[in-house]
């Protein structure tokens, strides 16, 4: 059916709706046909979704960032629960295997605890999630095999390996997740020291002498600091004790 047009002094009125005049060699932004949705793909979903964080994600603020209702989402990703095991996925590639340069053991494992560290670090509500899920997909077991391969390669049997790479991470995610709970201006500071600080300005220093005496460490002893203090104990702790792991499980002595 043709269309009938009526010239008006600033513009076209096309069934009803006014379209406004064009200057010639003015720019016009991109125009969409009617009733099109937008280019969307579950790749382009998960890649956004990434960028935005885990930490308060919602399928409304995906679908905001990339201009589409948000049932239009649906389409590509069943739920936002699904969307979160798919940016987790994606996110665990991202690790930095370590790398074996000759390093003591203890170093390689304190090595592998600040590479995880910094990727739950760099990608807030990663750690919660992974905390969550476990070892409950693909991608995380191949993050996982990775690691339990390069202690194996350094002698280590496998369920020594296992237990090592899986308690290094536990104190991992543990630790950051402690810190990203505070807001942004307390997040590099050691949380405990932080609370520790305000009680003490609540209680009457002489009945805390040995606490009150140590405020300026408490003031001064960062995330990093921390981290490694107990990361480095814990790693230490555990590889002296590999004869009673063994003994434990009935590991031959002479592999350990």
């Amino acid at each position: 059916m043709a269309l009938t047009f009526m010239r008006l002094d600033s513009g076209t009125l096309t069934k009803g709706h006014y379209v406004a005049p064009v200057t010639p060699g003015e720019p016009q932004p991109p125009q969409r046909g009617r009733g099109r949705p937008a280019l969307i793909s579950r790749d382009l979903i998960i890649g956004r979704a990434c960028e935005l964080g885990l930490d308060g994600l919602s399928m409304s603020k995906v679908a905001n960032e990339l201009g589409v209702a948000t049932q239009s989402l649906y389409r590509h990703v069943a739920s936002r629960k699904e969307l979160v095991t798919l940016c987790v996925n994606e996110l665990v590639q991202r690790w930095v295997p370590v790398e074996d340069r000759g390093q003591s053991d203890e170093d390689w494992l304190y090595e592998y605890a600040q590479s995880t560290r910094r990727l739950l670090l760099d990608h807030p509500g990663l750690a919660v999630e992974l905390q969550s899920i476990g070892p409950g997909t693909p991608e995380i077991l191949h993050m996982a095999e990775s690691s339990i391969g390069s202690l194996v390669k350094r002698g280590f049997p496998v369920l020594v390996a296992y237990l090592l790479i899986g308690s290094v991470a536990e104190a991992t995610i543990a630790a950051v997740i402690r810190i990203q709970r505070f807001p942004e201006p307390l997040i590099g500071q050691d949380v405990a020291n932080l609370i520790t600080l305000a009680a003490i300005d609540e209680v009457d220093s002489s009945a805390i002498p040995h606490i009150s005496s140590i405020t300026e460490f408490l003031a001064d002893t960062d995330g990093e600091r921390y981290f490694m203090f107990t990361s480095k104990s814990l790693i230490s702790g555990m590889l002296a004790r590999l004869g009673e792991l063994g003994d434990a499980y009935n590991l031959d002595h002479s592999s350990i």
